[in-house]
């Protein structure tokens, strides 16, 4: 199996290199965020576990001018063109890898392989699995104290602790975009490096969705087994660029197996031994559901959430709705639906083309109609 592009594409990514330095860096400007989230030095030590040295102001300082100057040194020498072209040779490596796999186990960790090395990024931009785990504890916690007697107080001041957790994770997601987000800001600076590993991230991840759907594989599904996700949502026209229309596309996901990756090769006759010896039972494959827009809500009532959106959005079309997402979006409350998804659950909201002119990024809203719905959310 011949890794070497992966390899060179993945290096900034991986554990200690470039881009966990970026986070290391700017990190460091932000005094509340949180001490959970594991943050590496130029030579991939844990902050917290560097030599008593780092903690005097003048190591610190040190350590700052090394990191930055590291990273500025990677990624002028990076090839950010290494995506471009028609006939992409990362993408004919990795679908030339995949067709090797002879075995469902080696076909599951090539594919996780792919994800690995973007954790970092994950944890910080798109931390699904975290907000998960933490909705997760506070279900059981309620069942447990359901079940055992236990006291009401205790059961909210538990609760609150999770909640306190979530927020603390979305307030560092937000610094993060806003620190990546700034365009009045120098070139050579380390907010403008991270925002260039973190575009060429986006791109792969569109490029790598379009190859695994040609080859009837889920990318979502795999984010969301490896707790490590790319990206938060499958924007059908984006990925549609690689694939060739956006009606292929949408055949490619219609078609998707509702089986997971195990038990689909289980059906071509691959062996189950090599899964702890766990015999899978084998599900009739058929199309899966599609994702509504209530699954892109991240917060825990989501009753209560579609009908305050529901009151907002209704009636209304193109850049206001556009707004409106990209405000919760923004605070954490949803993850970027699609189109279609806004519009199922809404109505007729326009056409697409001009909702998502103002979906763009580029696109930027004033401040007092940001704050106009911020306030209407709260």
């Amino acid at each position: 199996m011949d890794k070497t592009i992966e390899a060179e594409f993945f290096k900034p990514f991986e554990l200690g290199e470039t881009v966990g330095i970026c986070i290391s860096i700017l990190s460091s400007y932000d005094p509340d965020l949180s001490t959970d989230h594991v943050m590496y030095d130029e030579f991939g030590v844990k902050l917290d576990e560097r030599p008593t040295p780092y903690t005097t102001q003048e190591a610190r300082d040190l350590w700052y001018k090394i990191a930055c100057s590291v990273v500025f040194e990677e990624t002028e020498k990076y090839n950010f063109d290494i995506l471009g072209g028609q006939h992409n040779p990362l993408m004919e490596e990795i679908d030339k890898n995949l067709q090797e796999c002879t075995t469902n186990k080696k076909r599951e960790r090539y594919l996780f392989s792919l994800l690995k090395p973007f954790k970092g990024l994950s944890d910080v931009f798109i931390p699904i699995s975290a907000l998960k785990r933490l909705d997760d504890q506070i279900k059981e916690a309620d069942i447990l104290y359901r079940q055992n007697g236990g006291s009401q107080a205790e059961l909210n001041e538990l609760v609150q602790k999770y909640e306190d957790e979530k927020k603390q994770i979305l307030h560092t997601q937000e610094f993060f975009m806003n620190m990546i987000q700034q365009y009045s800001i120098p070139e050579k600076s380390i907010e403008v490096c991270l925002r260039r590993f973190v575009a060429i991230k986006d791109v792969f991840a569109d490029m790598l969705d379009a190859l695994l759907l040609e080859n009837g594989i889920d990318l979502m599904k795999l984010q969301k087994e490896s707790g490590i996700y790319l990206k938060s949502d499958r924007d059908i026209e984006e990925v549609a660029r690689y694939v060739g229309s956006v009606e292929l596309t949408q055949k490619y996901i219609d078609e998707l197996p509702e089986v997971d990756m195990i038990d689909q090769q289980a059906q071509r006759g691959d062996s189950l031994n090599e899964f702890n010896g766990d015999t899978r039972k084998i599900k009739q494959a058929k199309g899966r559901p599609r994702s509504t827009f209530r699954d892109k809500i991240l917060h825990t009532n989501k009753d209560y959430i579609l009908k305050e959106l529901h009151e907002l959005i209704s009636g209304r079309k193109g850049r206001e709705v556009a707004l409106i997402i990209r405000v919760c979006i923004k605070e954490g409350i949803i993850t970027k639906p699609t189109f279609k998804q806004v519009e199922d659950e809404f109505g007729y909201i326009g056409n697409v083309s001009g909702y998502n002119k103002y979906m763009a990024d580029k696109y930027e809203f004033n401040d007092e109609e940001i704050n106009g719905i911020k306030k209407k959310l709260m």
